[in-house]
């Protein structure tokens, strides 16, 4: 199934707690959908880019600082690169930001969820009260961004203390891989974890609530079955070891997803995030510091002479 563009935002905000998407990176999918959301305010323009990846209608190259001038705007090498100024559009620097609170309000509008407001709790929104046939009230959650395993298992243990005996859901934007005892752990918690990709594909945020595995899920207090790691030490997903870049690198420069993951090192390095890190995010996609130095240098343009 083509990925939509409800699944690539919430693919991104499970990377990035506020994140920014240029309107070239969005153009691929279908106009009227980033039309409708725009409308509804999910989306909403912001600030103009003043740094951004050469677009993919431009020559390969590095990334250009935006410079207005009296003649229009024009991408410029940084200061340790050089090439001849490019011409842009307002396309090219145009960015869209989105409402978290119209995206809850969705989320809850179309999975007749009973709540109102938004309130983000260290990366845990309480969404409201859901009735499910067969089952009864349940407290719903949506969870955000989820980093690796032990950052939904530190929710599950939050929420497992405050519930006091009720059913609980936790919506993800994605399926997050669970080793056996982190599985158990979120079943010993009484929490029910319901990723959202599948639905976001389709173009819409609404849960299968009559699925006889989420059901039997919540009357046995566990998650619905999903990735499940092998014993040992978690083995990242290159979606997982991109997401943990992106949001170490967030710290200190945005970049959106255009960026791929030789140029991030590059970030990272220049951020001061730690080599011990870069490595490990690099390894779990088996690559070495080296190999993208590598290429790195292999794809780079070369000053003129």
């Amino acid at each position: 199934m083509a990925e939509s563009l409800l699944g690539f935002i919430l693919a991104r905000l499970d990377q990035i707690e506020s994140p920014v998407f240029l309107h070239r990176e969005l153009e691929r999918f279908p106009a009227r959908d980033l039309a409708a959301l725009l409308s509804e305010g999910l989306l909403r323009e912001t600030s103009r880019a003043t740094e951004i990846p050469r677009p993919a209608h431009l020559p390969a190259g590095g990334d250009l600082i935006i410079r207005p001038t009296s003649k229009g705007l024009f991408g410029v090498a940084d200061e340790d690169d050089y090439f001849i100024p490019i011409a842009l559009t307002d396309d090219d620097v145009r960015q869209y930001e989105v409402s978290l609170a119209q995206l809850v309000a969705r989320i809850r509008r179309e999975n007749s969820i009973s709540g109102t407001g938004f309130d983000r709790r260290d990366g845990l929104v309480p969404l409201g009260q859901k009735a499910v046939e067969g089952v009864g009230q349940v407290e719903t959650y949506l969870a955000f961004p989820n980093e690796d395993e032990a950052t939904l298992l530190s929710r599950c243990r939050r929420l497992q203390r405050t519930a006091s005996g009720r059913r609980t859901i936790v919506l993800t934007p994605r399926d997050v891989p669970l080793a056996p005892e982190g599985r158990s752990e979120v079943d010993a918690c009484g929490v029910t974890v319901i990723p959202m990709a599948a639905a976001a594909a389709t173009g819409s945020f609404a849960i299968d609530w009559t699925d006889k595995d989420l059901l039997a899920a919540l009357n046995s207090r566990r998650s619905v079955p999903g990735t499940r790691q092998k014993g040992g030490r978690p083995r990242l997903t290159p979606q997982q070891a991109r997401g943990k870049l992106l949001r170490a690198i967030g710290r200190y420069k945005k970049i959106h997803s255009e960026v791929d993951l030789v140029t991030q090192v590059h970030v990272a390095k220049a951020a001061r995030v730690s080599q011990d890190s870069i490595s490990g995010w690099l390894a779990a996609v088996g690559w070495t510091i080296e190999d993208a130095e590598a290429e790195w240098a292999r794809r780079r343009p070369r000053k003129p002479e």
